[in-house]
C-alpha cells in the first residue's frame, strides 16, 4: 500500500485567510489524481456497496484556440476542463443536449451568500449558495476554500470547493442530480506526483481502495418498494409492475454492475417493458429505476 501524507488543515477567519490566498492555485494539467468514494444501496441482502473511482489529469487539448485539461479514467477521456486563471473560474466542456459549451464548474471569486446555481454541479439546486469562505493549508500554501450548502427540498447537504482540487463531492462529470444515485459520494484523496495533498479517510478504506463491499453503514431496514420487476433472473427483457403513478414518473433506467460501473442506459416502453441488451454478460446487477421524485435500486440476476 502506498504511503501517504495527510494534509494539515488550518481554518482562519476570512479577513486573515484572504490575504494569504491572493495567489490563485491553478488546476494541474498532469501528474494529479482524484479518488472518489461512491456508495450504492442494494437489496436482497439490504446493504450498501462502496467503490472508489480514480481520475487523473492527462495533459492538454486545444480546441478553438483554448487550452483544456484532459480528465481521464484509465486511458479513456471523461471530460475537459478549462481553467481561467485570470478570473479564477473553471469551466467544463459540457454536452447540454444540443452542443458542447463551456459551463461554469467552479467560481473562486464568489463571496458569502452568493448563489452557485450556474455551476454544473448545482444546475438542479435552485437554493445552492456559499455559506463560508476561508482557507485550507495544503502543501505549504494556503488555498481558498468555499463551503456550498444545497438541498433537494428534503435533505440538506454541503460540500467544499478548494482551489486547484475542486469539489469534495469528487470530480464532476455533469450535473449533480437532485435524486441521483449513488446515494453517497465524496472525494477521499487528491494526489500530485504520487504525494497525497488532501485526504478524508476512515479506517475501512484508503487512497488505494478500489472496491469495498459490506461497508460499516449496513442498512437493516427493509423498504417496501412501490414497484417490482419480473421475471428475475432476467433474460432479454423485464417487466415493471406496481403503482401506476410511480411507473408513469419513470424517466430513465440504468443497469449497473455491483462494482458500480454503469453497463447500459435503458428505456421503458408503453407496455412497461424494458429490453436487456443481448451482449450483457450473465451475473448480478443492480437495476436503478429513476423517477421524478426518487430512485429505486432492484438487484437482478442476468441469466
Amino acid at each position: 500500500m502506498k504511503a501517504f501524507l495527510i494534509s494539515i488543515f488550518i481554518f482562519l477567519p476570512f479577513t486573515s485567510a484572504f490575504s494569504q490566498t491572493s495567489e490563485y492555485h491553478a488546476f494541474p494539467h498532469d501528474n494529479a489524481e482524484w479518488s472518489s468514494l461512491f456508495g450504492y444501496t442494494t437489496i436482497e441482502p439490504i446493504d450498501t456497496i462502496y467503490f472508489v473511482e480514480k481520475y487523473h489529469s492527462g495533459g492538454d487539448s486545444i480546441i478553438a484556440g483554448d487550452i483544456y485539461i484532459k480528465i481521464m479514467a484509465g486511458t479513456g477521456l471523461v471530460t475537459l476542463l478549462k481553467d481561467d486563471t485570470l478570473n479564477k473560474k473553471v469551466y467544463e466542456l459540457y454536452d447540454n443536449g444540443i452542443d458542447l459549451v463551456d459551463t461554469i464548474l467552479y467560481d473562486f471569486n464568489l463571496s458569502l451568500g452568493a448563489s452557485v446555481t450556474n455551476s454544473i454541479e448545482f444546475l438542479d439546486y435552485p437554493t445552492a449558495h456559499v455559506t463560508a469562505v476561508d482557507s485550507i493549508y495544503i502543501d505549504d500554501n494556503y488555498r481558498k476554500r468555499l463551503k456550498i450548502k444545497y438541498t433537494n427540498g428534503i435533505i440538506a447537504d454541503s460540500t467544499y470547493w478548494i482551489e486547484g482540487i475542486g469539489s469534495t463531492n469528487g470530480i464532476q462529470l455533469g450535473p449533480h442530480d437532485l435524486f441521483e444515485f449513488p446515494v453517497y459520494r465524496k472525494l477521499i484523496c487528491y494526489e500530485e506526483f504520487d504525494e497525497v495533498l488532501f485526504s478524508d479517510l476512515e479506517d475501512w478504506y484508503d487512497c488505494d481502495s478500489v472496491l469495498i463491499q459490506q461497508g460499516p453503514f449496513f442498512l437493516n431496514n427493509f423498504e417496501h418498494l412501490p414497484i417490482a420487476i419480473h421475471p428475475n433472473p432476467v433474460g432479454d427483457y423485464v417487466f415493471i409492475s406496481g403503482e401506476q403513478n410511480v411507473i408513469n414518473q419513470i424517466y430513465s433506467v440504468q443497469l449497473i454492475r455491483i462494482d458500480g460501473t454503469i453497463v447500459a442506459s435503458l428505456n421503458i416502453d408503453s407496455d412497461n417493458l424494458i429490453s436487456i441488451p443481448r451482449n450483457i454478460s450473465p451475473g448480478f446487477y443492480v437495476l436503478i429505476i429513476l423517477t421524478k421524485y426518487r430512485s429505486y435500486p432492484i438487484k437482478i440476476v442476468k441469466r
